[in-house]
């Protein structure tokens, strides 16, 4: 009895909450809820705005009399006005995915659209590699060889010019591909990176045609640079001769020859000397771009003045031994006496001549033993015409690469590996460091106008080492030993 008791007392309770929900919004206190009631009380407790056609649809289904809601048909109104709250939440939902949906499906339209025009810049990357591989065809070892100096340079600038453009051009689509993967849409994301993913797939194609055009240009860059220098070295001898040819006719020494041409006697030799020096050699015609190559590479420092140093290997002309013979103390042979015999294949400056002896026919010419510095004249043809002596230049390529030191012992610090082939200049011949090993003084050649660096250092010599030289000019003497035909 008592349970039943508490029930109904609970049940009281509820159903004076109920009535004093009810109460609350029957404003004019008919003990019915109009339409206008029904509404403010889903606003107020649910916070639901009921829709007129369905305040409507509520009042058909529960009103009585057309008076409104009864109190006893409150808590069908609750229900009803859930029902409706929740089908109206619904519509909003499939409204709002619509509109999603919609607005997805623009969005990738718009990326779409915006991945065709990045698609549109590769076409357009891929006209300009196609550029790029047409610019590398004059640079194609079947046709490089074909190419003056000049024409060379200009095919050579015009690669580089759209090679450069072409890699900009790359540079400037990744952008665009990068610009596309900001800020995705969560539902767009695996779609987008799809896409420009196929975009870099289709770019990474240039990287191996981009880099055979780089290939050709590195090596038409290291041709014209071999070839810089052949013309360079071809215009040097030409000069070298001339000069040479100069002070056998006017029969001067080494040091009446630099005075010749340092006019001022400051220890160098400005431009303006260097030209008209030049002007009064016979034979010898150059332009005024030779003149001012030649004088660049005599003026390593660029100074505006050829040091004496630089003048003296310049000017310097050796010989080589090629026939048993001596020097002697005396421009003549009669009443000479021999300082020492020469070997095969030794090396001597000439400080004079070449002069002839009027009586015997012989040519002969003063000059400096460079292995210990003898001094005196050597017969460089006799009246035979067997030769003794040839004219050989300081300019070498190496046969096997080597170190270059700092120093001329050979533990010294290497400053430079120079590879098979680098063009090099000897500065000072068969020099003894600590250990008696025969070591070279020489100057790598580096590029015309400056394309490279030049390094002066030390090498092992004709028998201080495997390093081996060979003649950049004709013959086939490598350090001490005679090989084949030269270059």
């Amino acid at each position: 009895a008592g349970d039943k008791a508490v029930k109904r007392d609970t049940a009281s309770r509820r159903m004076d909450k109920r009535g004093a929900g009810f109460d609350k919004y029957d404003k004019n206190r008919d003990g019915f809820l109009n339409e206008k009631e029904l509404t403010e009380y889903a606003k107020g407790e649910f916070g639901f705005a009921v829709p007129k056609d369905g305040a409507a649809k509520i009042m058909a289904l529960l009103a009585e009399a057309k008076k409104g809601v009864p109190k006893a048909k409150f808590h069908d109104l609750k229900v009803a006005v859930g029902v409706m709250r929740e089908e109206e939440a619904s519509k909003d939902r499939i409204k709002k995915a619509q509109e999603r949906k919609k607005f997805i499906e623009d969005k990738k339209a718009a990326y779409t659209a915006d991945v065709g025009k990045v698609a549109e810049s590769i076409e357009e990357v891929d006209k300009e590699v196609k550029k790029a591989e047409e610019k590398a065809v004059p640079l194609k070892a079947e046709e490089i060889t074909k190419l003056a100096a000049a024409d060379l340079s200009q095919a050579l600038t015009s690669a580089q010019e759209q090679l450069t453009a072409t890699k900009d051009e790359i540079e400037s689509v990744r952008k665009q591909i990068k610009d596309l993967d900001q800020d995705l849409l969560v539902e767009l994301a695996s779609f987008v990176r799809l896409e420009c993913r196929k975009l870099e797939v289709k770019l990474d194609l240039f990287a191996p045609r981009l880099a055979q055009v780089n290939l050709a240009y590195e090596k038409g860059k290291s041709h014209l640079i071999r070839q810089e220098q052949r013309e360079l070295e071809i215009l040097r001898s030409e000069a070298a001769k001339a000069v040479k040819a100069f002070a056998t006719e006017k029969k001067l020494s080494q040091d009446d020859l630099i005075k010749a041409m340092d006019k001022d006697g400051d220890g160098s030799v400005s431009k303006g000397d260097f030209t008209a020096f030049l002007e009064g050699c016979d034979g010898l015609k150059l332009e005024g771009s030779q003149v001012d190559k030649l004088y660049g590479l005599l003026d390593e420092s660029n100074t505006g003045a050829i040091p004496q140093d630089t003048l003296l290997c310049f000017i310097r002309v050796y010989y080589r031994v090629i026939q048993d013979t001596v020097i002697t103390t005396e421009q003549s042979i009669k009443g000479s006496k021999t300082v020492r015999r020469l070997e095969v294949d030794e090396i001597v400056e000439a400080l004079e001549g070449p002069v002839e002896e009027e009586d015997v026919k012989i040519k002969r010419i003063r000059a400096s033993a460079l292995r210990d510095s003898s001094e005196g004249w050597i017969t460089v043809m006799g009246n035979n015409d067997t030769v003794f002596l040839e004219e050989h230049p300081p300019l070498f390529r190496l046969v096997a690469a080597a170190p270059l030191t700092k120093e001329i012992e050979a533990t010294s610090e290497a400053i430079k590996a120079l590879p098979i082939g680098e063009p090099v200049e000897v500065l000072d011949w068969d020099k003894k460091d600590e250990a008696g090993h025969s070591r070279l003084r020489v100057r790598t050649r580096g590029g015309a106008g400056g394309g490279e660096e030049r390094v002066t250092g030390w090498l092992a010599g004709p028998a201080g080492g495997e390093a081996g030289l060979l003649p950049l000019g004709p013959g086939g003497w490598i350090g001490a030993r005679k090989t084949g035909p030269g270059p």
